[in-house]
């Protein structure tokens, strides 16, 4: 069996009617302590794929997990060409065992009570693995 590796789902709301219709989406995420922000692409989801039927939200994957321990900032842009939409709320990660997403808070509702904005951890299914392969010899002569 493949192992299954851990990956952080972000997810963001972009309304889908909006005309043009962005090209691609500018994940700009960023490590606590450090300076230098890292951007990735990343194509607009069809609706299902970010497994909510909700319309308006688009996802994607980080390539990989950062370290446990870790905090991470993101925000999303939708792109068209070279021009940029205004940046998402900035989300902030502490980066928990397993690629979980333990949010900080960076807001707060009308109660006073932090926002939740995201906290999930996604395992991609795990692919079967073929059966093993068992040689067939045809019978040995009499």
């Amino acid at each position: 069996m493949l192992p299954v590796i851990p990956l952080l789902l972000l997810l963001w709301d972009f309304p889908r009617d909006y005309t043009p219709v962005p090209d691609q989406f500018l994940i700009t995420y960023a490590f606590g302590g450090h300076e230098a922000m890292q951007e990735m692409q990343t194509p607009p989801s069809a609706v299902g794929a970010c497994g909510t039927a909700e319309v308006d939200v688009f996802c994607t994957t980080l390539p990989g997990c950062p370290a446990a321990g870790e905090v991470v900032f993101f925000w999303a842009q939708a792109a068209w060409g070279d021009e940029r939409s205004g940046v998402s709320e900035r989300l902030a990660c502490h980066i928990q065992a397993g690629c979980v997403c333990q949010v900080l808070a960076t807001g707060l509702d009308a109660d006073g009570n932090p926002l939740p904005l995201m906290e999930t951890a996604y395992v991609p299914p795990a692919v079967a693995a073929p059966p093993p392969f068992v040689p067939q010899y045809p019978p040995l002569p009499a």
